[in-house]
């Protein structure tokens, strides 16, 4: 049996079997526009993507949820409950609407959800292989 990466563990902090499947909901993030606003405003971004960071942590913590992946300006989160995650994203979109950042404005973030079956071995499986930079279809 192969140890569980600390990123693929459930929202709950429990350590599923690498063979095991659960339910689960997955929270995904984007900056719209973002490349512009750096390039325009490098200054203002920086501060502006610490507190996008900041409400994004603590939403995703306050509603039961992991981060397991940063991605420049986006994360993934992973939920043990969809209610958590839809709850996570309507935080994260109201305390975002609340801060009008000087030089950027109001931060517009993409969120997405996708629930459903998730098997942890194939978490695990394409955190190793972002991690190592291994091609995911090399390990099946």
């Amino acid at each position: 049996m192969h140890s569980v990466p600390d990123a693929v563990r459930t929202a709950a902090g429990r350590t599923p079997t690498l063979d095991a499947v659960t339910t689960t909901t997955f929270l995904f993030t984007d900056i719209e526009g973002s490349s512009r606003l750096w390039e325009e405003h490098e200054e203002a971004m920086r501060t502006a993507l610490a507190d996008h960071d900041r409400v994004i942590d603590e939403s995703v913590a306050a509603h039961g949820g992991r981060i397991f992946s940063r991605m420049g300006d986006g994360v993934a989160a992973v939920f043990d409950s969809a209610i958590g995650a839809m709850g996570a994203a309507a935080d994260i979109q109201r305390r975002l609407a609340e801060v009008d950042h000087q030089g950027v404005g109001r931060l517009l973030v993409r969120i997405g959800l996708h629930s459903g079956e998730a098997s942890t071995s194939s978490i695990w499986a394409s955190t190793v292989c972002a991690i190592s930079g291994v091609p995911r279809r090399s390990i099946n």
